[in-house]
């Protein structure tokens, strides 16, 4: 079993990345669809399951493990593999939520300030600057 994703893959996991970081909030299986050309909902489930197994995305379920609507998500690994690139460079990067802008900012960058809708929306930008 290979971990490299397919073509279909990849777009998936991009069009959940974008999704989140425009609207805050997950997608649904029938978004996914639509944005990536699959007509089948057992292709799409298989394929969202596959890419959660590999920790690529995160699906949301409820007590009784069902996904829960809108409940994919990107996955929190991407965030935290990036805040751990700055923290090797900037021991004191944090990721807050800035009340007067309405927005999340990075911190501990000297002379330099992230801000995004969302999290990780902000730790990118400051990875892109720094570390890509």
């Amino acid at each position: 079993m290979s971990d490299q994703l397919t073509d279909r893959q990849s777009a998936i996991v991009e069009f959940v990345e974008r999704h989140h970081d425009e609207t805050d909030s997950g997608v649904s299986l029938r978004a996914i669809m639509g944005s990536c050309g699959i007509s089948s909902t057992s292709v799409a489930s298989y394929n969202v399951r596959r890419l959660a197994d590999q920790g690529e995305i995160e699906v949301v379920c409820d007590k009784k493990g069902r996904a829960v609507p809108r409940g994919i998500l990107p996955a929190r690994r991407k965030i935290d593999r990036q805040l751990e690139d700055l923290r090797q460079v900037h021991s004191m990067v944090r990721v807050q939520w800035c009340t007067l802008r309405h927005r999340w900012e990075v911190r501990g960058i000297p002379g330099c300030e992230y801000i995004g809708l969302t999290p990780s929306a902000a730790v990118d930008d400051a990875w892109q600057a720094v570390c890509g």
